[in-house]
């Protein structure tokens, strides 16, 4: 099962598309314009997007180039009209991972998601230099003017994800999701108490875990993880 965005203003595509990929239990949500597909992608989690083109407010190939360029990685299958050539080269070279040609069959459409989701993750972050904090991510280290610094493993998971995944932001209930081996009653506490943790161990770099207010956790952007 997948979570998936459809970003489309045509209501009888997203009918479709919700159809025939919830026969296969995926949860898919959708967004009928621009504005409210940018939102909803640079701010939640999703294991694929399907993005249309041509949307009211923002083109779907800028939403896909703001969110690469804010470090995104899941999977992007883009919309195009059977003739529009051009559109599918800009949309691979903008960092589209797929194209589908409207109109497609429902055999197509989960054809080409099950491709996308079947592809191993890309690959992520192994290091993070900021000044002087550097964390390795394959040793699990983390170092402040090269002094260690100790971090639990759940410390060390939740900063991970989020240094990982640079500019994108995580909901506690995502957080504790991913690295909690138990389920917690109160996801939102239990993200707040480590990530005032994990802040204060960070001395002096604490300030790049960000707060969005009423949605979750980002790590500030920074052109030195590599």
């Amino acid at each position: 099962m997948a979570r998936i965005l459809i970003i489309e203003d045509d209501p009888l595509v997203v009918s479709v598309v919700v159809e025939a990929l919830s026969d296969f239990n995926h949860v898919v949500e959708a967004a009928r314009t621009g504005h409210d597909g940018r939102d909803m992608l640079l701010h939640d989690h999703y294991d694929l997007a399907i993005i249309d083109w041509d949307l009211p407010g923002v083109k779907g190939i800028d939403i896909l180039a703001e969110y690469r360029k804010n470090g995104g990685r899941i999977p992007a299958l883009f919309l195009t009209g059977l003739q529009d050539i051009h559109k599918k080269v800009t949309a691979l070279d903008t960092g589209a991972d797929d194209y589908l040609c409207k109109p497609f069959s429902y055999d197509e459409l989960t054809a080409r998601v099950a491709a996308l989701l079947r592809r191993p993750p890309k690959e992520q972050a192994r290091m993070l230099h900021v000044g002087e904090l550097k964390v390795d991510f394959n040793l699990r280290a983390v170092t402040i003017s090269g002094a260690a610094i100790a971090l639990t493993a759940r410390e060390f998971s939740l900063l991970e994800l989020l240094a990982s995944n640079p500019g994108q932001v995580f909901s506690s209930e995502y957080v504790v999701e991913k690295i909690c081996p138990e389920p917690a009653l109160d996801a939102d506490h239990v993200v707040r108490q480590l990530v005032m943790v994990l802040r204060k161990k960070l001395t002096g770099y604490g300030h790049l875990i960000e707060t969005v207010r009423g949605t979750g956790y980002r790590f500030a952007r920074s052109e030195n993880i590599n």
